[in-house]
């Protein structure tokens, strides 16, 4: 009895650090990324144990990168030109399915599924706390995780990345922890506290989300704790109307209803002065001419790709001019999916 628990502690160890790893593995450059070397090596083992098994079930996401990839290089024919950076992404993503995936690294750690899923939490969880203090308690610790984070900006009161080089990417992490949390047999409510603070403190878009993903849970009826149900029913209303007020301040909107409720409050009205001073506050119109400007591309361009830097912010713009309207969808498609699954 006593060796299987100490075997069972060593497969909780061994998965923390795997999970550790390839969420948060640190990159030296654009092409060296501890994460990937992870999988790699994790792959190779079990090709080598002869425990490597295909898991039918992610066969049609493996399928969806090769289609990925096969399109990058028939781009790459047709151009004579390809962005190894964006496409290595597609690459890493592979790989990081048949790591964690298709060879039932999480089955063979002969953990139940609440212990595995509990080995993520703690992992997003150490992320959502060091979100919470570098940016409210010990704003310099951003710039003391700088080489595990990568991120390279001016660290920001109220505001923090964790372990991850960028506010959405943090935001979407600690989101993701509270759903896991919350998919629980038994959530805990504390580190469910934790992963709603963390997500409040990244970026307006994580905000937003968060909100969304509450009500999804509120209206599904997903949780069948009633002190957590009751909790995130009062959230969202206090809530909504800051977080909304908030986004529309600093996207330069405050002549609505929803603005104009908030300000009322003299509290938010004294806070959002301040908050405006850590968000990069742009109307609606400015950031669609900045970051949605398709003007360098021809019409077969914008529907299959060029392979140009787009030198612009969101991801959508990037992979138009990367892989077109075509390989944006493929993506896209392979995302609706992965959410399926996790759902």
């Amino acid at each position: 009895m006593k060796l299987r628990n100490v075997r069972k502690n060593l497969d909780v160890i061994k998965l923390s650090i795997y999970f550790f790893l390839i969420i948060f593995g640190p990159k030296f450059n654009s092409y060296l990324d501890l994460s990937l070397i992870i999988n790699i090596m994790v792959i190779v083992y079990y090709l080598c144990t002869g425990k490597f098994k295909i898991n039918k079930k992610n066969l049609f996401l493996l399928l969806i990168e090769i289609c990925i990839m096969l399109y990058c290089v028939l781009l790459f024919l047709n151009t004579g030109t390809i962005d190894f950076a964006f496409f290595g992404k597609f690459i890493k993503v592979f790989i990081s399915i048949l790591s964690c995936k298709s060879i039932n690294i999480i089955s063979n750690s002969k953990l139940d599924s609440d212990k595995i899923l509990n080995c993520l939490i703690i992992i997003l969880l150490i992320h959502s706390v060091i979100i919470i203090i570098e940016s409210t308690i010990f704003i310099d610790l951003q710039d003391i995780l700088r080489s595990i984070s990568g991120f390279d900006r001016y660290p920001k009161s109220f505001r923090g990345t964790g372990l991850t080089n960028g506010y959405d990417f943090a935001g979407t992490l600690s989101i993701v922890g509270l759903m896991c949390e919350c998919n629980r047999e038994k959530p805990r409510f504390i580190q469910v506290i934790i992963f709603v603070l963390a997500s409040l403190l990244t970026s307006r878009v994580s905000m937003i989300v968060l909100e969304i993903v509450i009500l999804y849970y509120i209206l599904a009826n997903k949780i069948k704790n009633k002190f957590l149900s009751t909790f995130f029913c009062v959230f969202l209303g206090i809530s909504v109307i800051p977080v909304f007020a908030l986004f529309l301040v600093t996207t330069n909107n405050i002549d609505n209803i929803i603005v104009e409720t908030a300000m009322k409050n003299s509290y938010f009205s004294s806070m959002s002065k301040e908050f405006v001073n850590y968000y990069a506050t742009s109307s609606f119109a400015s950031v669609s001419e900045m970051h949605f400007d398709f003007s360098r591309l021809t019409t077969n361009e914008i529907i299959f790709g060029s392979f140009n830097v787009a030198n612009q912010d969101p991801g959508y713009t990037q992979y138009i001019y990367e892989i077109g309207l075509i390989g944006l969808f493929m993506t896209l498609l392979f995302y609706i999916i992965l959410i399926c699954k996790m759902c």
